[in-house]
């Protein structure tokens, strides 16, 4: 997202730029009340948020989540887990979404256990870094993982541990809208392809 709006203020020097951040529920209203001209959003099987008909989003791409364990973790040689094989572990959880009840909740209570958290961060990417320091267990959506040097990640064997990537746009006519899709088109190809190479490897 930052390299899309560095680029398009290079190249459009002469337009004003406002970065408004928040949930998609929170921004959606905005959007439709022409407040906000588009916005980019996250949209997660497990925490859906409901956009009336006049709001459609454009989808990027999918991001998966990942479960990341703290070295010499007795499962960290396994590229694929269960959630419920974690069941008796302290996790490192996010604040939710829409509903206020994390994704993590959701995923852990259809494998029949509740996740005994043992710190909540306020950013899906802030908890990457407390299984490296022996904190617990973590569940972060694959671009939160910066680093992965002394940590094992694997993939969680559940169906809906992913969230899509996308764009919505008023209904307005901003000339300048076509232009900046571009920039977060090309931002987007680059990022699709790196995720492609992650499940690859």
């Amino acid at each position: 997202m930052s390299r899309s709006l560095s680029g398009f203020a290079a190249r459009h020097p002469r337009v004003e730029l406002e970065l408004v951040t928040g949930q998609p529920h929170e921004l959606v209203p905005d959007l439709e009340a022409g407040r906000l001209d588009a916005a980019v959003v996250f949209e997660h099987p497990l925490d859906p948020w409901y956009r009336e008909s006049t709001v459609q989003v454009r989808v990027f791409f999918t991001e998966p989540q990942l479960v990341v364990l703290p070295p010499r973790h007795r499962l960290g040689r396994r590229p694929v887990v269960r959630l419920a094989e974690l069941a008796d572990e302290s996790w490192i959880g996010t604040h939710g979404g829409g509903t206020g009840e994390p994704v993590l909740e959701r995923a852990c209570a259809a494998e029949g256990f509740r996740p005994g958290c043992a710190a909540a961060a306020t950013t899906t990417g802030s908890p990457s870094t407390s299984p490296g320091r022996g904190m617990g267990v973590a569940l972060i959506p694959a671009l939160g993982l910066a680093d992965d040097a002394g940590v094992h990640v694997c993939r969680p064997d559940h169906p809906q541990l992913h969230r899509r990537i996308g764009m919505t746009r008023a209904s307005n006519r901003n000339p300048v809208l076509h232009a900046f899709r571009a920039e977060l088109d090309a931002a987007a190809a680059e990022i699709g392809s790196l995720l492609q190479r992650r499940r690859a490897g």
